[in-house]
């Protein structure tokens, strides 16, 4: 073909090419043509391209032929111009600076354009831009006068998908110029000839992809082998649906007992059913080509008959370059040793939870124990009580030294008791705090008061050193007067009679510390470390002179601590004292809450403060005691033990108080205090109600709270507290529902009872 006639008779003109060399020479001569007969020539290309295409047409020309008759720009920055932000030839732009080049370039001689901005677009693998370019030329030829030369390297159209993109482009041209390779063969259409040669080298790449991945899979068949025989695991190659063993490893081998395995297939070499579910997961990963897994698989291994073994099984397909699978990466690891060891593990959570179980069991079996055991000696506890509170107020003198003993012992057994459930409900994280802000200073005196009868019986002196104030702390300062209340106890427990305890506080930056100082028994170095723990004590003599269960630095290490403080025993030894020492935080403002101080009700009634009271209690003596103790205070009083009586009592005295023993016969307190309240509100009576119990745990008093009574008392109660809640006004019928009593309960302290402020 004549590339410089051809084009003269065809206005746009596509030239694919293989070699660049035969692509410069024919565009050359394309715009050779052009200055010959006297017209101008633009070229659009590449810096490579216009250099050897610049050589070319100077060949031959006189100096100064080519000035302002071969323009030469570059096609990258002309394709940048005409393309819009997002990287789309925009046709405004395309009409703007494609055709002010061609304006400026046109002559009364011909007009000849070679342009590589096409080209670009399919190098970039935009192919669809470059057609949409190619008509956009097409539309400029409608009203200017010039020919066009476009050339396309065969190499940008090398996959068969391409071959759509390809009839585009050659639809877009008047002539199409097949590439150099087909010089030589007799073809009206060249275009036919140049999607030929497209579909060829289409082929010819395919070829080549697949030679090259095929090499590049053997390849990585190879380096699998090699990893395979080497792996530090068992690990076998398998090929095709019967699983024929191709390479296997040694320690394969050695897992399955088996020393030729190449070349036979998994069901010919393990015939046996055990192996029958193996073979089955082979099969499945083989099939749908996932990887799959069998994380314990109970096997029979030919190398030990007498025992089972569990496999840890991988099974990965492998694929060829089109995806079918073709074999199997099987990996087995043995993992009995895993199992047999989780087993065990397994087995003995179990026997640790049963064991647990148990023991939770037995723990809530001390807790019913020592809650009845609260309750069986609080009941006996309760009319000597009151019947020592009677005999001191009729003044019998006659006893005063018998009824001082009665009473000393009486609370002894009262501060066993309450130490003994107290730590029952540390124990299991029942305990309640009340936190309030107080001074240091109050709590420390609570404590002393409480202390005071054994520190004066065994006549020893104590001596105190606490500021005032200044020293605010929150906390539940009843704890706190217990924690300090047991440390004086076990002092003066432990120092002779005419011993002395001394008491310092000071404060330590944004806490305090609080030193109890004694000068008597001491402790040993072998003890030292053991004082806090519960039940605990050391060496006692024959008899037994300071008494107590050894639950009482158990207490106050943990109420200390509830209360985010820490303490300390010291001592130098046998006969040289010891000193316990307590941290406790302070608090950041002392005037931040307060307490308010319940006030006292006197003990001289005034005549509207006597009320009508029922006792109910099926312990004829408590009952007795309690109600002489109340008809002492001037109260009128009947006492009934049983609740029928006292249902039948309600109507004719019509009570204003009553207190109830909750573990009635028949019919519980509760029960009772809501009949009787039914019984007079019929009447448009109210009642208040108090409960009478044995029972001391935090949750006896939040159930009689729920039930709507007016207070809680806890066996032995103390008379003043009975006193006062008797003569205390009642709520106002505003203020209470019908029921139920409108107050909330809460604690007096020292008093061993919950009751509604008067």
């Amino acid at each position: 073909m004549d590339a410089c006639t051809s084009p003269a008779r065809h206005g746009h003109l596509v030239q694919f090419y293989e070699d660049e060399a035969y692509l410069a020479g024919e565009a050359s001569a394309f715009l050779r043509a052009a200055i010959d007969q006297g017209g101008r020539s633009l070229v659009l290309a590449t810096p490579s391209h216009r250099a050897a295409i610049r050589s070319r047409v100077l060949n031959g020309l006189p100096k100064g032929t080519l000035r302002n008759r071969l323009v030469l720009l570059d096609a990258s920055d002309v394709l940048a111009r005409i393309r819009n932000r997002g990287g789309r030839v925009d046709r405004a732009r395309v009409q703007r600076v494609i055709g002010g080049l061609l304006d400026e370039a046109a002559c009364d001689g011909p007009l000849r354009v070679y342009g590589e901005l096409v080209a670009l677009l399919c190098e970039e693998g935009r192919h669809t831009e470059a057609v949409r370019l190619e008509n956009l030329w097409n539309e400029l030829a409608r009203t200017r006068r010039f020919e066009l030369f476009c050339g396309y390297p065969m190499a940008a159209f090398a996959r068969s998908e391409d071959a759509r993109a390809f009839r585009q482009v050659c639809h877009a041209h008047t002539h199409v110029a097949p590439a150099e390779s087909a010089n030589g063969l007799r073809c009206a259409d060249g275009t036919a000839l140049a999607v030929l040669q497209q579909q060829a080298r289409s082929v010819t790449e395919e070829l080549a992809r697949r030679s090259e991945a095929e090499g590049a899979l053997r390849a990585h068949e190879q380096d699998l082998a090699r990893l395979l025989r080497e792996a530090p695991v068992p690990a076998a190659l398998m090929l095709g649906p019967q699983h024929r063993f191709e390479l296997v490893n040694d320690a394969f081998r050695d897992l399955f007992g088996q020393e030729v395995l190449e070349g036979r297939a998994y069901r010919e070499t393990f015939p046996a059913r055990a192996h029958a579910d193996i073979a089955r997961i082979f099969d499945r990963a083989f099939a749908t080509g996932e990887p799959c897994a069998a994380e314990e698989y109970a096997l029979q291994l030919h190398r030990d008959r007498a025992a089972g073994h569990f496999l840890k099984l991988s099974v990965q397909p492998l694929r060829r370059a089109s995806g079918d699978v073709y074999g199997l990466m099987a990996i087995a690891v043995d993992v009995t040793d895993l199992v047999n060891a989780r087993r065990n593990h397994e087995h003995a959570r179990a026997e640790r939870e049963a064991l647990l179980k148990h023991l939770e069991a037995a723990n809530r079996t001390k807790d019913e124990f020592l809650a009845m055991l609260g309750h069986e000696l609080r009941n006996p506890l309760a009319p000597i009580v009151t019947a020592l509170h009677l005999m001191k107020r009729r003044g019998d003198i006659k006893t005063s030294r018998e009824q001082e003993i009665i009473h000393r012992q009486v609370r002894h057994l009262t501060r066993l008791l309450d130490d003994l459930l107290d730590v029952s409900r540390i124990t299991r994280g029942k305990i309640v705090l009340r936190p309030e802000t107080v001074e240091l200073g109050e709590v420390l005196a609570r404590a002393v008061e409480m202390a005071s009868l054994l520190i004066e019986q065994r006549e020893q002196a104590l001596e105190v050193d606490c500021p005032a104030s200044g020293l605010p702390w929150r906390g539940d300062a009843t704890r706190l007067a217990q924690v300090f209340s047991n440390l004086l106890t076990n002092a003066a427990r432990y120092t002779p009679p005419g011993g002395r305890i001394r008491i310092d506080v000071r404060r330590e930056g944004q806490g305090a510390e609080i030193s109890v100082k004694d000068n008597g028994r001491g402790i040993s170095a072998q003890m030292l470390p053991r004082v806090f723990d519960l039940f605990y004590q050391g060496p006692q003599n024959l008899e037994r002179a300071e008494g107590g269960l050894g639950v009482g630095l158990a207490l106050v290490k943990a109420l200390v601590e509830m209360h985010g403080g820490s303490v300390d025993a010291r001592s130098d030894g046998p006969g040289s004292g010891s000193e316990f020492v307590v941290r406790l935080p302070l608090a950041a403002d002392a005037g931040a809450d307060a307490p308010v101080p319940v006030p006292c009700a006197t003990r001289q009634a005034k005549a509207e403060c006597l009320r009508r009271v029922l006792i109910v209690d099926d312990n004829k003596d408590a009952a007795d005691m309690l109600g002489e103790l109340v008809a002492h205070g001037g109260h009128e009083v009947r006492v009934v033990y049983d609740p029928a009586s006292a249902l039948d009592l309600a109507q004719s005295f019509a009570p204003e108080v009553a207190i109830l023993d909750i573990g009635l016969p028949v019919m519980d307190g509760y029960e009772l205090a809501l009949q009787l309240r039914r019984e007079l509100m019929d009447a448009g009576r109210r009642l208040r109600v108090f409960s009478l119990t044995g029972f001391g745990q935090p949750a006896d008093g939040e159930r009689s709270r729920l039930a709507g009574l007016d207070g809680h008392f806890v066996k032995p109660v103390d008379p003043e507290a009975v006193l006062q809640a008797v003569e205390n006004n009642p709520p106002s019928p505003e203020a209470e529902p019908p029921g139920r009593s409108a107050l909330p309960l809460r604690p007096v302290v020292g008093a061993g009872i919950s009751l509604a402020p008067g």
